[in-house]
This record gives structure tokens, sequence and C-alpha cells, in this order.
């Protein structure tokens, strides 16, 4: 059913027969974690939380940088504040007995910027995430160095990948096509995908040639498996072009005739 219900609780139709003209829930939850009595379970409130809390940080942050440059100007003492006059060309005459100061924000600037940083820091790791932030001492870290550092995190974001996100991708592709065939009579065939780029941490290019190179000179793999390594959710109508480009590329490698064919083999 579809209706709606406003302020005063009243049911307000919308189609005829407060029917639903999709035929399935056109929204989706996505679970962070999967729900075992409620039907739906916190999401990413943590992310929310956090990134209005670095809003409100950096803007103390830049109220800190202007403050601290200019600082705020305190004057005590003085009978009448008619005959004090500050600015950059001007002279200022304090009575006898008035004070005058300058104060600066107390927090520091690097304290604060830390706080922060470890803040989004904490939250990423949370969610599987880790952040790094450009350090100029030392020597850039390798590919696998960085791959031992995330084990986990890489086998989590896997296990996540299997868990939540294949399936909430194929559960929203039905209703989207659901509700762009109601709207615009376009049916979708089922076998509609999208190539995303896998996550992984690059070889660099000599290291990934050496690997492949020995893996055909050992018969570990064959141009196939290259493609697949490259294309991993290719669907099977590529696969099969690529598979008869190689035919086609081994039958132009063949000898034309039996006798060339003897007299190479010889």
């Amino acid at each position: 059913m579809h209706f709606l219900i406003d302020q005063d609780a009243k049911k307000r139709s919308v189609n005829e027969g407060d029917v639903n003209p999709y035929g399935v829930l056109p929204i989706l939850f996505t679970h962070k974690y999967q729900p075992v009595r409620d039907f739906y379970v916190g999401g990413a409130e943590d992310v929310v939380s956090c990134d209005l809390s670095v809003s409100v940080a950096m803007s103390e942050l830049a109220l800190c940088v202007r403050f601290g440059a200019i600082g705020i100007k305190v004057l005590s003492g003085v009978d009448d504040a008619s005959r004090v006059e500050i600015g950059v060309d001007k002279i200022l005459y304090i009575p006898d007995g008035a004070n005058f100061g300058v104060t600066a924000p107390s927090g520091s600037l690097r304290e604060i910027v830390e706080a922060t940083k470890f803040m989004v820091s904490a939250t990423l790791e949370n969610n599987s995430i880790r952040v790094k932030y450009i350090d100029s001492k030392g020597n850039a870290p390798s590919a696998e160095s960085l791959k031992i550092q995330e084990v986990e995190s890489t086998n989590l974001a896997l296990a996540t990948t299997e868990d939540t996100w294949r399936p909430f991708e194929k559960k929203r592709f039905e209703i989207d096509r659901k509700i762009i065939e109601v709207k615009t009579g376009v049916v979708l065939s089922p076998d509609y995908s999208v190539d995303f780029l896998e996550a992984n941490y690059p070889m660099t290019t000599m290291d990934e040639i050496n690997y492949w190179n020995w893996r055909f000179e050992n018969n570990l793999a064959d141009a196939m498996d290259f493609f697949d390594y490259n294309n991993p959710d290719a669907p099977n109508s590529q696969r099969k072009e690529f598979q008869a480009r190689l035919d086609a590329a081994k039958q132009e490698q063949q000898p034309a005739n039996r006798l060339l064919s003897r007299l190479t083999a010889e």
C-alpha cells in the first residue's frame, strides 16, 4: 500500500485504492550489522557524528588562528571609554591606573589538529579504513609493508563485501529496475551489470611482468587467467570474445599447408 499521513495523523491517498505501483517496497535499508531483533539497525551514526565534530573543530581552529594572530585586546580601569582610540595608525592613550593587555586562545593549534586527526582515525578504523597522513620523515613504505599492515582491515573489508554489499547491490538493482519499468516503461535485462575496480595493492610494471612470465613459463597460468585477473567482474560474453581472439591468433600462427607444416616440424 502507498499513502501519506499528515501532521494530524490523517491518511491522505496518493494513488487510487492506496495501491503501491511498484509492487515492492521501494526503500532498501543497509545495515552495518545484521538485524537480530529489530527491523532497523544503526548504520553510520559514528561517521555522521565524527563529521559534525570535525566541522566544529575546523571552525574553532580557524577562530583560534584568527584570534591568535590579532589577539583580543582588554582594557580596564578607564573612566571614559571615549578617550581611547585604537588603530594601526593611532597612538593608544592610557589614563593613569588603567591596564591594557592582549589575550590569545588558550588552546594550542597543534593540540587541536592532533585531536582532530585522532577523532578521524578512530572513526575510520572502526569502519575498516585506515587513514595515513603525510609524513616527511623517512622513506615511503613499500606495497608489501602496507599489505601486511592492512591484513586485518583487508579481510574484514572482503567479508563485509560478501556479507553486506553484494546482497545489497542485488536487491537495490531489483528495486531500481522495477521503478524504472513503472516510470518509463523500459525493461532492463537481468544480465545488466556494472564492472567496479577491485581494491588491490598494485605491483610495479617490472614486478607484474616477471610475475606473469614466471607463471606462463611454468604452465601455472594462461592468457585467460591473465584476463580474469584484470577483469574479475567481466561477463561471460566478454570472456568468450577474448577466447575467440586467442583462438584466431593461434590459427594465424599455424602453417598454411601440410608441406610447410612438415618442413617446419623437421
